[in-house]
């Protein structure tokens, strides 16, 4: 069967915008095809689950053409009559959310005509809108820039008389902050890729700009906010920057836009897991205190979403902090927010993780038994955490050897015959797992601790990638 593009714009809908996109079909002036109608009407009772199987073009034209011989051609045809008009639907409601949409099209609507009286009253009062919103950023000053460029190059302003609304220098004046802005909104982007992938990029006139910005600060503290982010990345004194920026974005937050909000917090955010990654283990305290903002400004979610990774650097950095009642309530209020798909796996590492770092390993092992974890990401963090959590009994009580043994040999075969993960995510669990042999026959054996240490030392130097590094050379030193 061809790829029905209908179904995959219809899966788009939500149950009220098919409602919606049946009145707006039934109606004459965008649609006057009924066999169109029919084929929505057949269509749509099987929102939001549209199986293949359920999808039948024989018994639909039965439906649409009675009496008449199936035409495949003709059956596709009407498919892509009805897409376009489905494209259409989400046009139109995309400008009946959006206001500036909406009142740009009905100022070029005045301009086409050459009512020249209308067109310049819409854009003069459209253009007061943008200037009276709380905040301004690089689509506000877009906005405001190309509403008065149409403005001033339609054919009817009286450019010269000094007469019109807006001029040339107005133009200006908003095409230099949006440029400014957006040099310095794009080249953070820019510096954390080199942070990612090593590279390096040749950012014209970022020097210029950010001179600039510092005479517009005042008007607009986005300015200011980006132009500070970009001092994380310098690597004289980036911790002043960091520090300023988290006091800027609470003492500014209202007068940000949530995208401008988005990108200091992320900037922020990535920062402290930077210098985590280095060793700096006193920025936990960082991380944990960015989250509480993040969830304080509601940075976190997006669309009533909460990532998994965003979900479980909450909880780790709360464990860290030892700020457990805060962990607990954060999964209790939260959990809803996480993909129906994983929220219960999540959930359970999530208690699993919490009731391990309280040291109830009883607790933390009833939620990390992978038997009912089906989510591959989660069962092999399972598995990690549930050789942890043997590993501290073990060192409690010896004899468990066996046991922690058999298992630690179970798990190992697991990561080497798992054709789900990369080879380097396998050898990550694997190193970690043989890591945790040699300690724990070392232990068994009555080793001395210089001597497990220097063991340790040896294979770590030799197994560069592994998960869960640092909390293994904690347990060395513990010993």
């Amino acid at each position: 069967m061809k790829r029905n593009t209908v179904i995959d714009l219809l899966s788009l809908l939500s149950g009220e915008e098919v409602t919606k996109l049946g009145k707006f079909l039934r109606s004459p002036y965008f649609n006057s095809s009924k066999p169109v109608v029919a084929l929505f009407d057949c269509l749509r009772k099987w929102h939001p689950d549209y199986e293949e199987k359920r999808i039948r073009p024989q018994i639909f034209w039965k439906k649409i053409y009675p009496g008449k011989a199936f035409a495949e051609q003709k059956y596709w045809t009407l498919n892509f009559n009805l897409r376009c008009l489905i494209e259409r639907f989400m046009a139109v409601e995309e400008m009946q959310k959006d206001e500036f949409v909406f009142k740009k099209q009905l100022i070029q609507s005045h301009g086409r005509r050459n009512a020249h009286a209308l067109f310049e009253k819409e854009t003069k009062a459209l253009a007061g809108q943008i200037e009276k919103l709380p905040y301004q950023d690089i689509h506000s000053y877009s906005k405001s820039l190309w509403l008065k460029h149409d403005y001033y190059y339609k054919t009817g302003t009286n450019k010269y008389g000094g007469g019109a609304s807006f001029s040339v220098k107005d133009t200006m004046h908003d095409l230099d902050r949006f440029y400014v802005l957006a040099k310095l909104f794009y080249t953070s982007e820019f510096k954390n890729r080199e942070e990612v992938f090593s590279t390096k990029t040749n950012i014209l006139l970022l020097d210029e700009c950010v001179s600039l910005s510092a005479g517009f600060q005042e008007e607009n503290p986005a300015f200011l906010m980006c132009r500070t982010i970009l001092n994380l990345f310098d690597k004289d004194n980036p911790n002043t920057a960091f520090q300023t920026g988290k006091k800027l974005l609470l003492q500014h937050a209202a007068t940000l836009s949530r995208e401008v909000q988005g990108v200091v917090y992320a900037n922020l955010k990535n920062f402290a897991i930077r210098q985590l990654n280095q060793g700096k283990t006193e920025y936990w305290n960082e991380v944990h205190t960015l989250n509480k903002m993040g969830l304080k400004l509601d940075l976190i979610l997006h669309k009533d979403r909460i990532t998994e990774s965003a979900f479980l650097n909450m909880i780790h950095a709360g464990c860290h902090e030892k700020e457990f009642n805060w962990v607990k309530h954060f999964i209790e209020d939260y959990e809803k927010f996480l993909d129906p798909t994983y929220k219960e796996d999540i959930k359970k590492l999530s208690l699993g993780i919490l009731y391990f770092e309280m040291k109830a390993y009883e607790m933390a092992l009833s939620f990390v038994d992978d038997s009912g974890i089906v989510n591959v990401f989660v069962q092999n963090n399972a598995k990690i955490l549930s050789i942890k959590i043997w590993f501290e009994k073990f060192i409690q009580d010896n004899s468990l050897f066996e046991l922690l043994h058999s298992m630690l040999e179970a798990n190992e075969k697991f990561f080497r015959r798992n054709k789900l993960l990369s080879k380097q995510k396998a050898m990550e669990s694997i190193n970690f797992i043989l890591a945790i042999k040699q300690i724990v026959d070392m232990i068994f054996r009555k080793k001395g601790k210089m001597e497990i240490k220097e063991k340790m030392e040896t294979f770590l130097a030799k197994h560069k990638t592994m998960v869960s590094k640092k909390w293994l050379i904690e347990k060395c030193n513990e010993l």
